[in-house]
């Protein structure tokens, strides 16, 4: 009955998050209050600010390489993604790591207003500091695992005969591949999987990254089952939605 009157889980977790950001807000302005940033707020204010230009995409790179990298064993460089994606993949972690320096901001604040609880200053900005590192670090690592379990969703619709959702602009299609030439055909490693449909991502240059979900069956690491291979020594086609099966007489060459 509780339960039901609360408006069930979703609205519990914005309630219990509007009643933890009070004490934080409350403690970030003891922290500033009558401060030497306060009274140089104008100036400080616009420099903090500026570092996220170049935060943002550092960070959104960082999480399209786990994602494709480093889960899928395929290089970042095989995506040709917008750079507006960049920032939307790194505003999660940026967004979680700003959350938790306000934390220890908001920490140090409250032990000001207490008057440094120990009587010593600089050992609680020396206890707060290594808090709030620490508490960034794990935020940025919750921020990544988003990466994660996208590589981890991809890689099952793969296996399940269906295009993968697409991560921040990097996307990939099933498709049926065919050697123009068998004997000429250089796949690393090899051998070309040509009987089932594999996931291609984008070409770079002359060459096309292919992701094989029947490879190496029960490995644990889903990048041993990336390749690569010359893009004009290969045909491709559309896989048949849901289909585990491809025919080769229909493929038809890169371009065509």
């Amino acid at each position: 009955m509780l339960f039901t009157a609360l408006g069930g889980v979703p609205e519990l977790w914005r309630v219990g998050l509007a009643l933890c950001g009070l004490p934080v807000l409350r403690g970030c302005v003891y922290a500033v209050r009558q401060s030497w940033f306060s009274r140089n707020a104008a100036a400080l204010v616009p420099i903090a600010v500026l570092p996220l230009a170049w935060v943002l995409p550092w960070m959104g790179r960082l999480a399209q390489g786990v994602y494709l990298t480093v889960c899928l064993g395929i290089p970042l460089s095989a995506a040709n993604v917008d750079p507006l994606w960049m920032y939307l993949a790194g505003m999660k972690p940026a967004g979680l790591c700003v959350i938790a320096a306000l934390c220890g901001l908001a920490a140090l604040g409250w032990a000001r207003h207490f008057y440094w609880f120990t009587g010593s200053k600089s050992y609680c900005i020396a206890t707060v500091g290594t808090l709030t590192v620490m508490m960034m670090t794990a935020a940025l690592i919750l921020g990544l695992s988003s990466a994660t379990t996208a590589a981890q969703r991809t890689a099952a619709q793969a296996a399940g005969g269906h295009d993968p959702s697409a991560f921040f602009g990097i996307s990939a299609r099933l498709v049926c591949v065919s050697p123009l030439d068998e004997a000429k055909t250089a796949v690393q490693p090899g051998p070309l999987p040509t009987g089932h449909p594999i996931l291609a991502f984008d070409v770079t240059g002359d060459e096309t990254w292919l992701w094989d979900p029947q490879r190496a069956k029960g490995t644990a690491n889903p990048a041993e089952k990336a390749l690569r291979v010359r893009t004009d020594q290969i045909a491709t086609r559309p896989a048949e939605r849901g289909t585990h099966t491809c025919s080769r007489a229909r493929a038809v060459a890169p371009g065509s």
